[in-house]
């Protein structure tokens, strides 16, 4: 997705930044004790008491104008890869300006306050908040991984109000990449039954935000860029896929090839293959396609088994893609001047 910016990004940090957001999203939810608080050793698992819903509704944890895109944006739900390439992802993870606040998405109580020690192994800085919030179906959970700084009064049992400050944006990275700030933000209904083989509960928080909090989650959409977008290109994917992943996006407007199917054999990086298709369905050209989704604008090489190349730009949203595509041999495209536009079901 196009970005604010289009300052290329380092590459150096892809594979760590995959591997931590692996181990930033194993968000444990309904967990009765709290072994680690920043205030409070002792466990506690919520209180009775949050006043009845007759719909829940949330807002954004974060604020307008606090989110970034030096990673990707937002790690939407039910993508496959890392620790979830078998079950999907069962949240969002937000990408912040480093030292910005994570907001409380609803009223509630805090459930538990623990050591987040996936985020960054071995350090003693990072902490998962989880909200108990009452709805329709009784009590929803909603999990933050990778909190520092979490305010004195965000302690189990304690009442927090919708847009309270409940911690600051975690950094991963290394020295040798590019850090950036996130948060990984899940919510579990308690009436959800999709199976699952882990987080069960976990559901898309898309319908359940505000008018005004979809509007800007649109917002950082639109900007978003992640390693499997081209397979599972929606803000929500249906955890019950499974590698391999076959995609075909079809010419709405332009001239480049009248589809493209893409195979995802696996999770990891460089390993995606294509199909240029006619009109008909039959393809014309097969090859091997490199994405750089770590850049902006992003990019697509596609290496046709016979040797050329093809380079391009492109830019997904939701199931529809621009695809500045230049001729085989030729120089990338500058912009999307002359974009194809593709559709994807």
């Amino acid at each position: 997705m196009i970005a604010i910016t289009i300052a290329t990004r380092m590459r150096a940090w892809a594979a760590v930044s995959i591997a931590l957001l692996a181990a930033c999203c194993s968000s444990s939810t309904n967990s009765t004790h709290s072994p680690t608080s920043p205030t409070s050793p002792t466990s506690g698992s919520g209180a009775s008491g949050v006043s009845a819903a007759s719909r829940l509704t949330l807002d954004l944890p974060i604020r307008p104008g606090d989110s970034a895109n030096s990673a990707y944006g937002i790690w939407p739900f039910g993508v496959h890869g890392g620790s979830h390439a078998l079950d999907g992802h069962p949240g969002y993870d937000f990408e912040y300006r480093p030292g910005s606040p994570v907001l409380a998405a609803a009223d509630g109580l805090v459930d538990n306050v623990i050591a987040d020690t996936l985020s960054i192994p071995g350090a003693a800085d990072r902490f998962s908040v989880q909200l108990r919030v009452s709805g329709p179906s009784g009590n929803y959970f909603i999990s933050y991984t990778n909190l520092v700084a979490v305010p004195p009064g965000v302690t189990p049992r304690a009442a927090v109000s919708r847009g309270q400050v409940i911690g600051t944006a975690g950094t991963i990275g290394n020295g040798s990449g590019q850090p950036f700030a996130m948060t990984h933000f899940q919510l579990n209904d308690p009436a959800d039954t999709t199976p699952a083989l882990s987080n069960t509960g976990a559901v898309n928080p898309e319908s359940y935000f505000t008018a005004a909090a979809r509007a800007e989650l649109d917002t950082i959409w639109r900007t978003a860029a992640y390693i499997n977008e081209w397979c599972e290109p929606f803000l929500g994917n249906s955890r019950a896929n499974g590698f391999p992943m076959r995609r075909t996006w079809t010419r709405r407007s332009g001239d480049g090839p009248a589809g493209i199917e893409v195979r995802c054999p696996t999770d990891g990086p460089d390993v995606f293959e294509y199909s240029l298709l006619d009109a008909g369905g039959a393809a014309i050209e097969t090859g091997r396609l490199r994405l750089g989704w770590d850049r902006r604008p992003t990019t697509a090489d596609f290496v046709a088994s016979t040797g050329t190349t093809r380079l391009g730009l492109y830019d997904i949203v939701s199931g529809s893609m621009q695809l500045a595509l230049a001729a085989a041999s030729a120089s990338r495209p500058a912009s999307f001047a002359a974009a194809t536009v593709y559709a994807t079901p």
